[in-house]
């Protein structure tokens, strides 16, 4: 998991000076009710005294329609750390510098305060309430000519920093410790998929006979911005089922409590609870 530790406002004044005197590259997320999030690759142009200006966000080629009661979050790499603030969009306006040409920007107000991620160990989610979950990977280094084979195996367990999956015999016994992949994920309840470069940490036979069960361990670019957002999204997704077992649990507990009181059983005759 990550923990989360504010700057204080001096510190991230300055780091947001800095940001901008580089034009430091961002991930700019929102999102918008129901619909999916949104993910655009922005810079960091210009900085007042109550605002600060990025690239106004595109998502293939086209201007993304922005309220300014959205809440956005940005990330960045700065010196090999990580980190995210909210901001409040305050609407679009153009920009330029020393007379170039001028670019689409989006006015953000100051942020209250600039996170910065730290790892420590991680949480690892088993995924054996979700059969369906599958994990497709590739090996490599592959010289074929042809768009290399993808293996697909049964998701057991994830965390941020890799994933247990479990897959028949015969196709484990082609596959080597330290061998390196390329696993596609998609998430249980969600519509679009992540890539994420890993590596083969161990193999081992199921007591059943029937499979084998792998670890791949990621091999994120640890400078790279991507890399740090699609940690987030597991983490998010991991948090999220989390919460989701504790109030199921509680709700089983409760329903337990009622029935046992006096009187409870009749109280609970012909109730279903429903854990969605």
């Amino acid at each position: 998991m990550s923990a989360v530790v504010s700057l204080s406002p001096d510190i991230a004044g300055r780091m947001l000076a800095e940001l901008c005197a580089r034009n430091q590259t961002a991930e700019l997320v929102f999102k918008v009710a129901e619909k999916p999030e949104i993910r655009a690759k922005v810079r960091f142009l210009d900085l007042t005294e109550s605002e600060i200006w990025v690239d106004y966000p595109t998502v293939n080629g086209r201007r993304i329609a922005i309220h300014n009661e959205v809440a956005i979050r940005l990330f960045f790499c700065l010196e090999d750390d990580f980190y995210s603030f909210v901001a409040r969009p305050l609407g679009p306006t153009s920009w330029s510098s020393r007379g170039a040409v001028e670019v689409a920007a989006l006015r953000l107000e100051i942020p209250e305060d600039i996170e910065r991620n730290q790892r420590r160990s991680c949480y690892r989610l088993s995924m054996l309430q979700h059969p369906s979950a599958l994990v497709r990977f590739m090996v490599l280094p592959y010289e074929c000519p042809a768009e290399p084979e993808s293996i697909t195996a049964t998701l057991r367990n994830i965390s941020e920093t890799g994933v247990g999956i479990a897959t028949p015999p015969e196709v484990a016994a082609d596959l080597r410790i330290g061998q390196l992949c390329r696993a596609v994920i998609q998430l249980p309840g969600q519509d679009d998929i992540i890539e994420i470069p890993g590596k083969i940490g161990w193999i081992q036979k199921h007591q059943n006979g029937q499979q084998s069960l792998l670890g791949l361990a990621w091999q994120w670019d640890a400078s790279g911005l991507e890399a740090h957002v699609l940690q987030c999204r597991l983490a998010r997704f991991i948090m999220s089922a989390q919460l989701d077992v504790l109030r199921r649990r509680r709700m089983n507990r409760e329903y337990g409590n009622r029935s046992r009181s006096p009187g409870g059983a009749a109280e609970m005759r012909g109730t279903n609870v429903v854990c969605d």
